[in-house]
């Protein structure tokens, strides 16, 4: 049985003894660590986006960090009994904007559900909600204002997904993109599938013949940032074919990864199956 002195024992040895001060001082530095630090942010309306900028695109995300540049993208929408909630006049003394545009026939909202730091990385998450339309056309944004705090990057992260992350950094201090030389005439097969609830990939030049199994699993990747670095790797315009891993069969590959890796593709420019053939250059 414990008795009152035991517990005030107990509870001396907790505060006194230096090496569970450690102990504890170490547990929550690495708790603290481990949390992405919340960040206080605006959001704002009434602006236009501007019909010069980046019209053609049907997305658009940007990082805004001077009144110059903040007025090549948006203008100032007025309305009778005008409510809107725009940016100070000083607001890029001490803040920046980060922005997203959506465009076509449909009207998209927007909901920030958080702003936070992690690794000298600004994440923005949000959801949406889009009304399509059968004859309007919209160029919808969102326009969210934080605290310029020296950030290296700008993570844009939309119903669940990344959409963007731009880099921040001056030109002289990124690292090289990697030269985006590799080509074959047959394509590229990329094979994803989910094993003991790991995702692996594996992409592989395109043959006339089927893999076999064990060379697809030879040398698969984990990480979807890891294949998209090789997916960087290839030229604009290369044809890639995303299956799942055949094991005698062709099954499809899983949701969500095939559809976030589908996405990255086009994003950098890759064809796959159903996309058009590009436009030659003329000479």
């Amino acid at each position: 049985m414990v008795t009152s002195g035991d517990r005030r024992n107990i509870a001396m040895f907790r505060v006194s003894n230096p090496t569970m001060k450690m102990l504890f001082a170490m547990i929550i530095l690495a708790l603290a660590a481990a949390d992405p630090a919340r960040i206080a942010f605006d959001i704002h309306d009434g602006y236009f986006v501007s019909n010069k900028f980046e019209p053609d695109e049907p997305t658009s995300f940007v990082v805004l960090k001077d009144q110059k540049a903040f007025d090549e993208v948006f203008g100032v929408a007025f309305v009778m009994r005008d409510n809107a909630h725009r940016l100070p006049a000083d607001a890029f003394k001490a803040r920046m904007v980060v922005a997203a545009i959506h465009r076509g026939k449909a009207l998209w909202k927007y909901k920030v559900e958080g702003v936070e730091a992690r690794d000298g990385t600004l994440i923005l998450r949000y959801s949406t909600t889009v009304t399509p339309s059968e004859t309007a056309t919209f160029a919808c944004p969102l326009i969210v204002s934080v605290d310029k705090a020296g950030y290296a990057a700008v993570q844009v992260v939309e119903d669940g997904k990344e959409a963007t992350k731009i880099d921040l950094r001056p030109a002289t201090t990124r690292p090289a993109a990697p030269p985006r030389i590799k080509s074959n005439m047959k394509g590229w097969e990329l094979y994803i599938w989910q094993q003991n609830g790991t995702t692996f990939y594996k992409l592989m030049e395109g043959t006339n013949r089927l893999k076999r199994d064990d060379e697809i699993a030879q040398g698969a990747v984990k990480s979807a940032d890891e294949i998209k670095r090789q997916l960087d790797e290839l030229k604009r315009g290369e044809f890639v074919t995303i299956s799942g891993r055949r094991d005698g069969a062709a099954p499809p590959p899983p949701q969500p990864a095939a559809a976030e890796i589908t996405d990255y593709c086009r994003k950098i420019g890759l064809r796959l199956p159903g996309d058009p053939e590009p436009v030659p250059a003329r000479r």
